[in-house]
């Protein structure tokens, strides 16, 4: 199992922990702008936060190709209104509906091009998020190290940033991509340093899968054990 995480987003369970999306609204208030212009605006506004809206209730549906369509729509007009950071988000957003439909060369496409942005834009979660986002796209691609540093440079912006449930997901990550790799003491440390943080921020689903992996690998460790002694 991978995790992604937005800083505004909950985590909920499918298969793997997705975040459903909440995306920021846009404001026409930023600048003075001449009455047809603003007027042109606000109904490119309020159309960016239909189609966002749409698009979340179609990701938390599983309907993945039709949160798509929307998320293509509402990012063509936040370019014309030149939003970088609802541009930034969509593109994300983008790069997680693309990876529940296991097209992983677009998730990859599209967590890059977030990350320019939230890079530019000095928006650390952000950059984090779309780190993590490639990580996990990286990783189910068999590329696992690739995958781990992708992870290793999220964690330390999660840390610094003090967000407690990405730090915890990107080590539960890092523990998966060990574990793929074989390296099943290393995976045990991670997912060990996970859950007393999935805990302490009261994520129940984090806390569980972190239970589920950890009882396989001491389960693996005992089978070894035994088959030494036969």
């Amino acid at each position: 199992m991978r995790l992604i995480d937005l800083g505004w987003a909950t985590a909920f369970t499918l298969g793997l922990t997705i975040a459903p999306l909440t995306l920021p609204t846009i404001s026409t208030t930023q600048t003075l702008l001449p009455a047809a212009s603003a007027q042109s605006t606000a109904s490119q506004v309020a159309e960016v936060n239909r189609l966002v809206n749409q698009g979340i209730q179609q990701f938390e549906a599983s309907q993945y190709q039709a949160a798509i369509q929307s998320y293509q729509q509402a990012l063509r007009i936040s370019r014309d209104i030149g939003d970088r950071t609802v541009e930034a988000s969509l593109l994300l957003s983008l790069s997680y509906s693309y990876y529940l439909l296991s097209q992983y060369d677009q998730s990859i496409d599209y967590s890059q091009q977030s990350l320019s942005i939230f890079q530019a834009l000095d928006d650390r979660i952000g950059e984090a998020s779309a780190l993590n986002s490639l990580g996990i796209a990286y990783d189910s691609l068999g590329q696992h190290q690739q995958g781990i540093e992708y992870y290793q440079k999220a964690l330390p912006i999660f840390r610094a940033v003090g967000d407690r449930n990405g730090e915890a997901m990107v080590l539960s990550n890092l523990g998966a991509a060990y574990n793929d790799l074989g390296q099943y003491q290393r995976a045990i440390e991670y997912y060990q340093q996970a859950l007393p943080i999935f805990r302490a921020v009261g994520d129940r689903n984090g806390d569980a899968m972190v239970l589920g992996n950890l009882a396989r690998k001491n389960h693996q460790a005992s089978e070894r054990e035994g088959g030494k002694d036969v």
